[in-house]
């Protein structure tokens, strides 16, 4: 495994992801910023990380197929996780707050002039949003201000 050199292939390295997960404790938008892809304590986790393909799971043929994790910890212990599907996925959807937890957190790292109480306002929109007529209505309080 060679460290990803760049955002774009940090998002698409199963080691750099998981190595992530293991040191941040979350994988956000802030994990694939430039500091992050090249930071100690993700490349560390990552370093360790072994990806192996299970031909039992690719003979499903499954778009999205389960996933098996096997952590080793201090060289004995073994623990092995079976995912059958990622949150989100149709068979394990996000509940609302779930959703709202990622949109404030995309919202705070792509649009940081928004405030909390544009942020909020959005959600509380969004909860009735077959009442919203212009989709503008919806997103106008996260634009920036224009100053002229």
């Amino acid at each position: 495994w060679s460290p990803p050199k760049t955002q774009q292939k940090a998002q698409f390295s199963i080691p750099y992801i998981v190595g992530a997960a293991l040191a941040r404790r979350r994988v956000t938008l802030e994990e694939f910023t430039l500091d992050a892809v090249h930071s100690k304590d993700i490349l560390d986790y990552a370093s360790r990380v072994r990806v192996l393909r299970d031909d039992k799971i690719d003979a499903l043929g499954l778009q999205v197929a389960p996933t098996e994790v096997e952590v080793t910890i201090n060289g004995s212990q073994i623990k092995r996780y079976r995912i059958e599907y990622v949150p989100g996925h149709p068979c394990k959807p996000l509940s609302f707050d779930q959703v709202t937890a990622k949109f404030e957190a995309c919202v705070r790292y792509g649009a940081p002039q928004a405030s909390e109480t544009a942020i909020k306002s959005v959600v509380e929109r969004m909860k009735n949003l077959e009442e919203v007529s212009d989709i503008q209505q919806l997103i106008r309080p996260l634009a920036p201000i224009a100053v002229a």
